[in-house]
Formats: structure tokens, sequence, C-alpha cells
């Protein structure tokens, strides 16, 4: 089965369903699935990293000067002082994350095919834009996986995104089932369903 994720951003950021996309992972490493990713979508977990990034920064200036304040007061020193471990531990916390993420960017593209973006896909983006009224980036996405799916893919697939906004157009639903797949909007559905269909097949 070919499965289409939409997005990397659970896996690099390590959210709440990063064990699921894992599994999904798992599977495309072994053979049992083929993995198909849009490289457009690849910038995504970056941007969402900047500006966390950001929103740290910010917080680590007010803690410094919280800190500096405190520090002048024998009675609140104790404070100042958890206030400048805090800080400091955002730091930390905000260093570790680059390389985190190329850790996993490499260790998905070492399994996954990258739907290329092209000057193609751009001006079909930019039609969807308007016709499925879609934001940019998610026209990009979907732009990247009908061209997929109706060029090179064959068999059976699947479409994995969490945009539940977007697969609540019914045009997207229609399209994707002339196309024969099978959508799905958790990592939890996917990885359930993928698994149950190869106990199927191996039994």
């Amino acid at each position: 089965m070919i499965v289409l994720v939409e997005s990397v951003l659970e896996l690099a950021l390590q959210q709440e369903s990063a064990v699921h996309a894992e599994a999904i992972v798992g599977l495309a490493r072994g053979g049992t699935i083929e993995l198909a990713i849009p490289a457009g979508s690849l910038g995504e977990p970056l941007n969402v990293l900047l500006r966390r990034r950001q929103a740290r920064n910010e917080a680590c200036v007010v803690l410094g000067r919280q800190e500096s304040d405190l520090a002048r007061s024998p009675q609140s020193a104790g404070l100042a002082v958890e206030l400048a471990t805090a800080a400091d531990r955002l730091e930390a916390f905000d260093r570790a994350e680059p390389p985190k993420l190329a850790r996993t960017l490499h260790h998905v593209a070492a399994v996954a095919t990258l739907l290329p973006l092209s000057a193609a896909i751009i001006e079909a983006a930019l039609l969807i834009e308007k016709q499925y009224r879609l934001s940019l980036p998610d026209a990009i996405v979907f732009a990247s996986v009908e061209h997929y799916l109706t060029t090179f893919a064959s068999g059976p697939r699947m479409f994995v995104t969490k945009d539940r906004k977007g697969c609540d157009n019914q045009q997207i639903k229609g399209r994707l089932r002339e196309l024969d797949c099978k959508l799905v909007t958790t990592f939890l559905a996917a990885r359930q369903f993928l698994e149950n269909t190869v106990t199927r097949i191996t039994h």
C-alpha cells in the first residue's frame, strides 16, 4: 500500500501522535508500505521551530529582567535563582531542537519517497487554492499528492492528514474518492488500519 503523509511535524517535534507516526515509518522501513511525503511540507517543522524559538527567547528576556529585579532583595534571592535556572533550561532545550529536527528529517527521508516541488505543481496549486478555497501551503500539498496519485502511484493508497478543515472540503473528499485513495485524519487511525491490513494478509 502507498501511504502519503501530509507532514512529519509530529515526528519532528515529538508531538502526541509521534509514536503512531513512528510506527508508520517503521512499516515503510520494513518494506510493508511505500511512504510518500510532499517535499514542500518538510519546511513546516522548521517554521514551527523558529516560531517557538522566538517565543522562548522573548520569555527568557522577561525571566532575565525579573531575575535581575528579584536578585536585589535578600528576601527574593531564592526566587531569582529559580528564574535564572528556568531561563537556562529553556535555552538548553532551544539548542537541542535543531539537531533533533535534522536527525528526524534524515530518518524519514531515508525511507520515504519525497514528492518534488516543481513549476507544474505550483501552477496546479494556484488553481486548487481558488477552486477548493485552501491556503496556498495546503494547496501545494494537495497538488503534490494529486500529481503523484495520477502519474506514478498504483494499487491501494491512503492519504494521512491532520488538516480537518481541509478534509471537510467535499471537493477534496470527492477527488480522493475518484483517485481511489483512502482519507485518514489521525496517525492513530492510519496505524491501526495498516497494522490490521498487514495482519489479514499474513494470516
